[in-house]
């Protein structure tokens, strides 16, 4: 755990993340309270997903960290509204009650040699390959069973619009990383 991996400021940023997406979705300016004292969390991205119950709402992210930690808790709190596969069924005002926040700080991404060289659970995959792209959080799969192979064949074909080998294909290039997860 990092130092400042606490759970004070685990409460800041959902609180932060929360302010940002109610003022957006009503118009508002955020107040942007605790980012002062969130301003030099160290990141290399992040995501925030959006749940209406167990439900998927939104969920996007980053995996750059050239942003503040601020400005870019900003940007993908105002983005997870705005996920291209609920276009037809944007969160509303009236859900946000019900929409549970998650964010997640991510770590530096490490580049396999061999792709099942991470801790399915534990660690998330961003897989790159001829100008596509794809990621699957740690979390992914495992409330379906899935296991690596599983959890790999279908972020090549779900998320990085790849057949499902491409993972195993030399010309793909993953990378692992771990993630500091804040759920309210």
């Amino acid at each position: 755990m990092q130092v400042y991996q606490t759970e004070e400021n685990g409460a800041r940023i959902l609180a932060l993340s929360r302010d940002i997406i109610s003022a957006e979705l009503k118009g508002d300016s955020p107040t942007l309270r605790f980012a002062e004292a969130l301003q030099a969390i160290p990141h290399n991205g992040l995501f925030v997903t959006l749940r209406n119950r167990e439900a998927l709402r939104g969920c996007i992210g980053t995996f750059s960290g050239d942003k503040g930690f601020v400005e870019t808790l900003t940007d993908m709190s105002r983005a997870s509204l705005r996920d291209p596969r609920f276009v037809d069924m944007p969160v509303s005002v009236s859900e946000l009650p019900r929409i549970r926040i998650e964010v997640s700080v991510l770590s530096p991404v490490v580049k396999l040699s061999d792709p099942l060289d991470f801790e399915f659970g534990l660690e998330g995959v961003l897989l790159e390959r001829d100008g596509h792209r794809g990621c699957f959080l740690p979390d992914v799969g495992q409330d379906l069973g899935w296991d690596q192979q599983m959890f790999l064949s279908t972020l090549c074909a779900q998320k990085a619009d790849l057949g499902p080998d491409a993972w195993r294909e030399p010309e793909s290039t993953l990378y692992k990383f771990s993630v500091w997860k804040i759920c309210e």
